[in-house]
């Protein structure tokens, strides 16, 4: 009999040995990731700490605004809102307003006793609102009482550039005259009018 012989392809051992692993190391690729994923987890939770403690905090305010709108009532509080309204509209018209009067008392304080003054009219300037010009007519008993009363006007600090003009005799004898000057403004501001007399 002859001898049989099974052979098999298939081999019984392997031929390419596989390499060996080392347990419980680490790459320090793995090690990065870990950390990046740990910060992350922190920062997540922090900044979801941080909303809820900015959320509360908006509670309170709205909590504690609604208190103090409760203190007042609600018609209090209009009536305070329509008096500053009020106040602020007068602290503009003050400002703005112009008293005429500081104008009578400079002429006062400066005019001789032998001039006397018949018409008077202003207005502002329409280039420069700080600028008021003066006109007016007069009576004199003398030319020489307009010269004197010209140098007191040139002499005053609130009066600039007076002008005595259209000198006439009138059936009394006395001379008649037109006299123009300007003023500033802030002798005329009636909120710095209010201040000079303060002060004096």
């Amino acid at each position: 009999m002859d001898q049989e012989f099974q052979t098999s392809f298939i081999p019984k051992k392997t031929l390419v040995s596989k390499p060996e692993r080392r347990g419980g190391s680490f790459g320090l690729l793995n090690v990065i990731s870990f950390v990046i994923m740990i910060v992350s987890i922190l920062i997540a939770g922090g900044a979801y700490l941080y909303r809820d403690n900015l959320s509360q905090r908006v509670d309170e305010m709205k909590l504690s605004l609604d208190r103090a709108q409760n203190i007042f009532e609600k018609s209090l509080l209009e009536d305070l809102q329509l008096l500053d309204r009020r106040i602020e509209a007068a602290t503009v018209i003050l400002k703005d307003h112009i008293a005429v009067s500081p104008i009578f008392g400079v002429l006062q304080d400066i005019t001789l006793p032998t001039i006397r003054y018949i018409d008077f009219t202003y207005e502002i300037d329409a280039i420069n609102p700080n600028v008021i010009h003066v006109s007016m007519t007069g009576e004199a008993v003398s030319y020489d009482a307009i010269t004197l009363q010209s140098n007191l006007f040139s002499e005053n600090r609130f009066i600039r550039n007076p002008i005595f003009s259209n000198f006439s005799l009138n059936r009394s004898g006395n001379v008649d005259f037109d006299l123009m000057f300007d003023v500033s403004k802030s002798l005329v501001n009636f909120e710095q009018y209010v201040e000079r007399n303060q002060l004096n």
